[in-house]
């Protein structure tokens, strides 16, 4: 068995390693010259307007979050659901994606939809016929090109072994076909592929990125590409950086595109050398390619050979910005961005920003973003806070600034010791227009999906 895990929680970027349970019980376990741009430049971009009125006096961006129900044939004992993906089209009214697992004890892949800023219950999503007994389903990444219409991404076991199998479902006019497999790389080996994210232009090219096993047993980095109007094309190897590891655990988690036929993606792979750290990396999708990814230089204070990851990516006016994560101690993690700009990635930039009850090593890090045409960029992730407990939050970027808060759960979330709570994706339409998914856990530690909206 090929393993790897996909858990939505801190160091999520390792899941080429080791696999995951997909439930989020188990995540709350634990080339070219480059003219590279300068953070300022950046920001300048991304963050041209004011600080919106809500957090500009230092008030709450996000209410309180709420609880959104898994399918009908969801356990009643276990109540684990998580969703790790979300995509808006307009104000509170969005799809989300994520796994649960049913009555059978079977974890499968769901969607919901909010409308007017009240959530559906769940649906299954109905998965391919090569699915195993315990399919272990999940959906990674969501993007629409309308309201309504939708494609999700994700992966599913095959075998008994566990082994996934990359998917891909198609949402159109409100109903959800069954998923499919799309044809890996040339060189894959048939055991191990999957998806982790997509993004679709609104005149309806799509790119999603995902990884699989080639033919020597390797985990290297794909991506595939779906022209308007066409059926998805076979995926295509993305090469790692110069220095990679022979099994270089090429592993993109997030993907955004500018225009059509342009994309860029971000998240993790493997240098050289015996027991090195996965590092972070980018890749840019222009003239018709995937070119080779490059190796993202960490902040100055990244403890030295430590591990550092991008996870979401995304775009406006046709600047982008990575966010991620990475060490600046022993056991001290924390909230890391990287600018993009016309294919050159800028070198990390930390995050010192936490919510005001975090620990003193709070331990951020960030698994979504979402840059709307007007408004501050938002950014959802998790923390420590001062019991020691992993915790939701968001951080917004305006005018160069971060800011930092701590994302409320649903009524009946644990205050104890059953306490925990993750923030992995985040869409925004418009100022203050956004939403935030994840999961957290009730009184009796049962894992439970959120959601918040504001606007």
């Amino acid at each position: 068995m090929f393993a790897r895990t996909r858990y939505r929680g801190r160091h999520r970027a390792v899941r080429p390693i080791l696999r995951r349970n997909r439930t989020a019980a188990a995540a709350s376990n634990g080339k070219r010259t480059r003219l590279v741009i300068g953070a300022a430049g950046a920001v300048a971009v991304l963050a041209l307007m004011p600080v919106a009125s809500a957090y500009a006096a230092g008030g709450s961006l996000f209410p309180r979050a709420v609880q959104v129900r898994p399918p009908a044939d969801a356990s009643t004992s276990t109540f684990s659901s998580s969703l790790f993906a979300t995509y808006c089209t307009g104000s509170r009214d969005c799809v989300a994606g994520g796994s649960y697992t049913d009555s059978h004890g079977r974890n499968q892949g769901f969607v919901a939809t909010e409308s007017h800023g009240a959530w559906s219950r769940g649906s299954k999503v109905l998965l391919p016929p090569s699915a195993a007994a315990q399919p272990n389903a999940s959906v990674n990444g969501l993007a629409c090109t309308s309201a309504r219409n939708c494609v999700a991404v994700g992966s599913f076991a095959h075998n008994a072994s566990n082994d996934d199998w990359a998917l891909v479902a198609k949402e159109v006019n409100g109903k959800w076909g069954r998923g499919f497999v799309p044809r890996p790389p040339a060189n894959a080996n048939g055991v191990v592929s999957y998806l982790d994210a997509v993004a679709c232009t609104p005149t309806g090219f799509c790119a999603a990125v995902g990884g699989y096993t080639d033919t020597a047993g390797h985990f290297q980095a794909m991506a595939l590409t779906k022209p308007a109007g066409k059926s998805w094309q076979r995926a295509v190897e993305i090469k790692m950086p110069a220095g990679s590891a022979a099994n270089p655990y090429g592993t993109p988690n997030g993907v955004a595109c500018t225009a059509v036929g342009k994309c860029v993606t971000a998240g993790s792979y493997r240098a050289g050398g015996s027991g090195t750290p996965l590092q972070a990396m980018g890749a840019i999708l222009s003239g018709g390619r995937w070119h080779n990814a490059v190796r993202i230089t960490p902040p100055a204070n990244a403890l030295h050979g430590s591990f550092a990851y991008l996870d979401a990516v995304t775009c406006r006016s046709g600047k982008c910005i990575a966010v991620g994560g990475y060490y600046f101690g022993t056991n001290a993690f924390r909230a890391m961005w990287v600018p993009e700009s016309n294919g050159h990635f800028g070198s990390g930039k930390e995050i010192i920003k936490a919510p005001a009850n975090a620990a003193p090593v709070a331990n951020t890090t960030l698994y979504g973003i979402s840059c709307p045409s007007s408004g501050p960029c938002v950014a959802a992730g998790n923390y420590d806070n001062t019991a020691g407990h992993q915790f939701a939050m968001y951080m917004t970027l305006s005018s160069g600034r971060w800011t930092a808060s701590a994302l409320r759960p649903p009524l009946g979330a644990s205050a104890g010791s059953f306490e925990r709570s993750l923030a992995n994706a985040v869409s925004c339409t418009g100022t203050e227009h956004c939403t935030i998914v994840g999961w957290y856990n009730d009184t009796l530690g049962r894992t439970r999906s959120e959601a918040a909206s504001t606007g």
